[in-house]
């Protein structure tokens, strides 16, 4: 965990970021409160693992508490290989274990983020995550949910996302 000096208004929010400065990251990923937020960048087969371990850490640190996640994936990502694909498909139970909801924001105009959002869900519905599971076109789709589930004023959830870059007001 890379700890960083904050102003008293931030220090709510705890910073994670998942890789060290030396690589080149495939994705970050935050903690807020009772939420992991994972921005991915370039997705890469031993992100998963990572992934998997931050969410079992998080969850460790939080024993009595139920845990959500979000994560982003921008229009810019670079889409996984086939073998990352198969290996983030099956992750999702995994991290199902720890979480309670997990909300995906697919960013994105336009015809080839409809199909990935249209496939993201056929997949949910075929594996029987309906529910657990929730697809959004953007970050500010998925606020008024999370903030429910975190028991946040909405924007105090969207302040604290603005303070980690996550979402635009």
């Amino acid at each position: 965990m890379q700890h960083v000096r904050r102003t008293p208004a931030e220090k709510r929010v705890v910073f994670n970021q998942s890789h060290g400065t030396n690589t080149a990251p495939g994705f970050d990923s935050y903690t807020l409160r009772s939420l992991y937020v994972i921005r991915w960048r370039t997705p890469t087969l031993p992100d998963v693992s990572h992934v998997e371990r931050d969410v079992a850490t998080f969850k460790a640190t939080r024993p009595k508490k139920t845990i959500f996640g979000l994560a982003i994936i921008g229009a810019d990502t670079t889409p996984p290989d086939s073998e990352t694909r198969t290996a983030m498909g099956k992750s999702m139970s995994l991290l199902l274990e720890s979480l309670e909801t997990m909300h995906v924001v697919i960013e994105g105009q336009g015809f080839r983020h409809s199909i990935l959002r249209s496939a993201m869900a056929g997949v949910i519905l075929i594996g029987g995550k309906r529910g657990r599971v929730v697809i959004h076109r953007s970050v500010e789709e998925a606020l008024p949910g999370l903030a429910t589930e975190l028991e946040l004023p909405l924007p105090q959830l969207a302040g604290d996302l603005d303070r980690l870059r996550l979402h635009a007001s």
